[in-house]
């Protein structure tokens, strides 16, 4: 999964909304690795989101068309979560930069309406979080390590309204990366998804 990070976190400054040569291996490495590590992890993550395990689901998306600036792999409930447009989720971010990866949860930072894509208003996205973080925080005492501020380095409107929609947040940073236990990382964030759940 490591690897994987390292890549992407390496393209990142590379980012074009076209389909560049880096643009392409960075969505293989992100549809076909860093998915597939995550659902290597199904047995770990299903037993941290108690009920919600049974049907775990892993995808993951670097952009419709054009590609985007923050690509994305997300783990959830199907039940809970059909879409990324439904319901909350576990989600690795990239920095733009290619300085950090950031494990979070949030929700859906638009909606499919007349044939497009809508972002949701702020004030919408930031009682979606609030709600998720009080939830958490009240079931559990706290919501360390995921306390870090969602700022991805997004400059474009929707990538941006993705750092809106994050609920909790852990920043790793790629000199970090190495010392990082990802895999307990992402099993507290499934414990935490199960209480939201």
């Amino acid at each position: 999964m490591k690897d994987a990070i390292r890549r992407i976190c390496a393209l990142q400054p590379l980012y074009s909304p076209n389909n560049t040569p880096e643009m392409q291996e960075r969505g293989l490495i992100l549809r076909q690795e860093l998915a597939a590590d995550l659902r290597a992890m199904q047995g770990r993550l299903s037993i941290a989101l108690g009920r919600f395990g049974q049907d775990f689901h892993v995808d993951a998306s670097d952009g419709i068309g054009r590609k985007t600036e923050l690509p994305w792999v997300r783990f959830c409930s199907l039940a809970m979560s059909p879409t990324p447009r439904d319901g909350y989720y576990c989600v690795v971010h990239f920095s733009t930069d290619g300085s950090a990866v950031h494990v979070t949860i949030g929700c859906s930072s638009s909606m499919y309406r007349n044939g497009s894509f809508t972002t949701l208003k702020g004030n919408d996205l930031d009682r979606r979080t609030d709600w998720a973080k009080r939830v958490v925080l009240e079931a559990k005492g706290t919501i360390d390590p995921f306390t870090d501020p969602p700022d991805f380095g997004a400059t474009r409107p929707l990538p941006k309204s993705f750092e809106r929609a994050t609920a909790l947040s852990k920043r790793v940073s790629m000199d970090d990366l190495e010392e990082t236990d990802l895999d307990q990382l992402l099993i507290v964030a499934a414990d935490y998804l199960r209480e939201i759940y």
